[in-house]
């Protein structure tokens, strides 16, 4: 009985073990959650969002409450569509990830 109590602690704890390595993202890094807006040149919002840079500055203040409540990190990338070419287009959101 004790040997079987013993191996099932055992087992527990190397299930356990992986957590507490630094390998993990659990308690030694924040995790990086990547954030994409995609504006467009030909949609008048998104023009009128370039002028005055409000709305930009309305989601960075609300992933900064974000990153500080839930421990991770956002990475914000800006990408521009347009009707001959841009950011997705160009293949530079699928080299970003």
């Amino acid at each position: 009985m004790r040997r079987t109590t013993l191996f099932s602690i055992g087992v527990i704890f190397l299930l356990i073990l992986p957590i507490f390595s630094p390998m993990s993202t659990g308690f030694f890094s924040k995790r990086i959650i990547k954030v994409a807006f995609l504006r467009q040149r030909w949609d008048v919002l998104d023009d009128l969002a370039i002028k005055n840079k409000i709305s930009m500055s309305i989601y960075k203040h609300i992933l900064d409450k974000a990153e500080e409540k839930y421990n991770v990190h956002f990475k914000i990338y800006e990408f521009w569509d347009d009707w001959n070419g841009g950011d997705v287009q160009s293949g530079k959101l699928r080299k970003l990830g």
